[in-house]
Parts: structure tokens; sequence; C-alpha cells
């Protein structure tokens, strides 16, 4: 585990290459092409490109040997080593030391190139959490469970642009309750949205026992639910 960093690199911040003969253009989001880097850090060696091609253009991007690496078409068609692929496909990139591509169609080619140096370590995901360990997703869900850790703001966090989304869309916010050492309410039947509850006190009978598998919020017809039985959270009472 490291500590957690935060880069923000905005659209005009973005570095560009070009061609010489301004046939592409490259933004550089991470790693390097067209004679550009970009300003951003990446923990291992990572390339993170948006390519723009005019008709007949041609271009040799290396990408170190070992690397896995993919492809993501947004715009046109081309040609990508022996592969033809068109709009909004996704090409996964064998082994070599790059890619070479080819639009040859008359209209521009837009596309994202994706790499990176492998971790060469356990993956375990479990729901929306992704560790190294069983034992890592067990003391994650328990973190959010309990609220610390970094979660401690998760039962009260909204996201305002998703807030104006679902307005623009005639929908309300289902907003998030937490109960019982921070347990998340489901979303009851019907058309009406869960509104914000109360915490409730856990209902223990001493530190030795666990909360309750079930419980009920202050507004009628909520139930609260109990995170996944994949780990046995300790008692966090004083």
């Amino acid at each position: 585990m490291i500590e957690p960093r935060y880069q923000e690199l905005e659209r005009k911040d973005i570095s560009r290459g070009e061609s010489e003969n301004v046939d592409m253009e490259a933004r550089v989001i991470a790693g390097e092409a067209l004679g550009v880097a970009s300003p951003v850090y990446t923990l291992t060696p990572t390339m993170y490109v948006d390519f723009t091609m005019r008709p007949g253009s041609r271009l040799h991007q290396s990408v170190l040997e070992g690397w896995n690496a993919f492809i993501y078409v947004i715009d046109g068609d081309g040609v990508f080593g022996r592969a033809t692929a068109t709009a909004h496909y996704c090409l996964v990139l064998g082994p070599g030391d790059g890619v070479s591509v080819w639009n040859r169609s008359t209209r521009p080619l837009r596309f994202v190139l994706v790499a990176g140096q492998p971790l060469g370590v356990p993956v375990v995901q479990h729901r929306p959490f992704v560790m190294n360990s069983r034992a890592e997703i067990q003391k994650a869900m328990e973190d959010y469970y309990y609220g610390k850790n970094g979660f401690e703001r998760a039962g009260q966090w909204s996201s305002s642009a998703g807030s104006a989304r679902r307005e623009a869309d005639g929908t309300k916010l289902n907003l998030p309750c937490r109960g019982i050492h921070g347990a998340v309410l489901a979303q009851p039947p019907g058309p009406s949205p869960l509104s914000r509850c109360p915490s409730l006190k856990p209902r223990h009978d001493g530190c030795s026992s666990r909360p309750p598998p079930t419980a009920r919020c202050p507004r009628p017809g909520l139930p609260l639910t109990t995170p996944p039985q994949i780990y046995a959270p300790a008692c966090p009472c004083p």
C-alpha cells in the first residue's frame, strides 16, 4: 500500500505533438509520443495517448517489449497491424515492440493507445474493491462499513453532477442512508426515492456481540442491510 496522491490535468495542459508533415496529432496524457512527453507522474511506466490521423497517413508507435497494451477506436476506421477496426472497437495487442497504423479511409481516424508495464502481482476483486489479497479486500470492506481510512464521508457524500443529470432526466437522486455501523439502507420497491436517515446507535449486548443482521430505519419501510458476509468485523464500541 502507498499513500494516496492526486494529479489534475486539464484539457489545456495536455501535451500535444504533431508529425513533421502535420498529418497526425497526439495528445499525450501519459508517457511519450511524437517526441512529446506528458507531465503526469505514474507509479509504474504507463502510456495513454489520444491519436488523430488524417486520411492516408501512417504511424508506427513504439511500445516497450513485455508491456500490456490495447487500442480503442473512437472515430473512423483504420488498419492496425493486420487487423481492421472501426469506431467503438477495442483491440488487445499481442507481443511486440510497437504497433503500425494506417488510416486508409477518407475521413480522420481517432483512437487511444493505452499501455503499461505489468505489475506482476496477484489481483483479488470483490464488487467495487480491487486489492492484492482476500485479507486486503476484507480490510477495505471493513473500512467502508465503519466509515474510516478514507470512507469517513461516504454516508453523507452525493454527486452534484449526478444530481444535475438526474434532474435533467426527470428523476430524483437516491441518497444513501446509514444506520448501524454505517450500513447502507437498501432501495425499497416503489416509486418513492430513498432519503437520508438519522444514524442508529449500535444495538449490542456489550462489545462481544456483532451488529444484528437486519434493523429498521426510523423511516418506516426502509430495510437496513449489513455488509457482505465476507468478513467478521470487530466491534468498534468503546
